[in-house]
């Protein structure tokens, strides 16, 4: 059967291939095969790794001014007299992706699970070893606003272990940021409240003087009219003030003490049963098929190759003739 493929118009005629892949129809399925039984052995002999997830919810947010029963309508009528800045979050004052993907977590968990070891870093560098655990963790948000904690490992129990560590660090980390922002709210807020205090005190005695000075309590005459009420209004403010600030003062307090959890635990990672690395079955596949192509792609080659040096031998053998011709002497 002829293996050449025209080089004309004709090239692209479907047969032509499929007659070209008939005939080399042994190379094809024997590289293909034996590239299949190279990849089966291989999938077997690489390490097994296996993956466990942790899932966690961000919980919902804590407010200085949650519980304490009408603080919230003496805040925000206050508030915009006095320009206090009013406390409290949704539940998003840290971003838990990124205290977990810190150094700072990273570094915790390399250290508890000896992973320099486990991952057999030869100059014990830390830099190596981070991006080694970089690259088997995966950190994601669901739809559902939930936290995945991914790990792999060559052992599955040092992989759920490690994933509900992840947990316990990011507990941690969120608990000490937690802490340091409610001292931060604490300290303003006593400030604002030693501060109150001292206005209220203040006011209370200037009205005090107000009255000594002028010997009324209810004033007929206008101009000393302006003067009581703005003293008596000054007084009548702070002491609101002091009633909004004495629970949210008490609260802050209480925050700043306390160490609630800060994410809830939806699932706890557990060694996973099977194998999630590598695939068998993908990589014989994939490996097969790329053999399969190359193999196609060898013969296409070849087949025009040769065609190619074909055409080129007749073109010599005629301008080889020709020239004989030409030096042949006329008779």
């Amino acid at each position: 059967m002829d293996n050449k493929i025209p080089l004309d118009g004709t090239s692209k005629n479907i047969f032509h291939y499929l007659s070209l892949f008939v005939s080399r129809r042994r190379l094809i399925i024997i590289n293909t095969v034996i590239v299949g039984v190279l990849a089966t052995i291989v999938s077997f002999l690489l390490p097994k790794w296996y993956e466990s997830k942790a899932s966690v919810l961000p919980p919902k947010g804590t407010d200085l001014l949650g519980g304490l029963a009408g603080i919230a309508s003496i805040a925000k009528e206050f508030a915009s007299i006095r320009n206090i800045p009013i406390f409290g979050g949704d539940g998003d004052a840290y971003n838990y992706l990124a205290i977990l993907n810190s150094r700072t977590a990273m570094e915790r968990v390399v250290q508890n699970f000896d992973l320099i070891n486990v991952y057999e870093i030869s100059d014990s560098s830390m830099e190596k070893t981070l991006e080694a655990l970089e690259d088997n963790v995966d950190f994601e948000i669901e739809k559902e606003g939930n936290i995945v904690i991914s790990v792999v490992d060559k052992d599955p129990q040092r992989a759920a272990d490690m994933a509900n560590y992840f947990v316990e660090v990011l507990n941690e980390i969120s608990i000490e940021l937690n802490s340091q922002e409610a001292q931060s709210n604490r300290e303003f807020i006593e400030q604002r409240y030693f501060k109150n205090l001292e206005d209220l005190k203040t006011a209370e005695g200037d009205l005090k003087a107000f009255q000594k000075k002028y010997g009324v309590y209810a004033l007929p005459v206008p101009e000393l009219g302006v003067g009581y009420l703005r003293l008596y209004r000054e007084v009548e403010i702070q002491s609101k003030l002091l009633e909004f600030m004495v629970p949210l003062y008490e609260q802050a307090k209480f925050e700043e003490k306390k160490e609630k959890p800060s994410v809830l635990v939806l699932d706890i990672a557990v060694p996973a049963e099977t194998r999630s690395w590598p695939k068998r079955l993908l990589i014989i596949f994939l490996s097969s098929f790329s053999a399969f192509l190359l193999s196609v792609f060898y013969v296409v080659t070849k087949a025009r190759w040769d065609s190619l040096r074909e055409i080129h031998k007749e073109q010599y053998t005629v301008m080889k003739s020709l020239l004989r011709k030409r030096r042949v002497p006329s008779e």
